[in-house]
């Protein structure tokens, strides 16, 4: 599973604790907190990563990529 500091655009990727955990810029503790939780907790670990996994593939997958670019030129056509 993905665990990665709040920061830019990553929360538009990242749903918190859906497609990953998401901590706030420079808490070191959390960080740490989130990270051995997911170690304990290895069905929790197992769902967030086949979550985010399932929202890459549906989202940023070639194809779907290729139709969104289509879709844009299409507008402008």
């Amino acid at each position: 599973p993905v665990v990665a500091t709040d920061v830019g655009g990553v929360s538009e990727i990242i749903s918190n604790y859906q497609t990953g955990l998401l901590i706030p810029e420079k808490d070191v503790l959390r960080l740490t907190v989130a990270i051995v939780s997911l170690l304990n907790d290895s069905r929790k670990a197992s769902l967030i990563s086949e979550t985010g996994y399932r929202y890459v593939l549906n989202n940023f997958s070639h194809d779907h990529m290729w139709t969104q670019i289509s879709r844009l030129y299409e507008l402008y056509e």
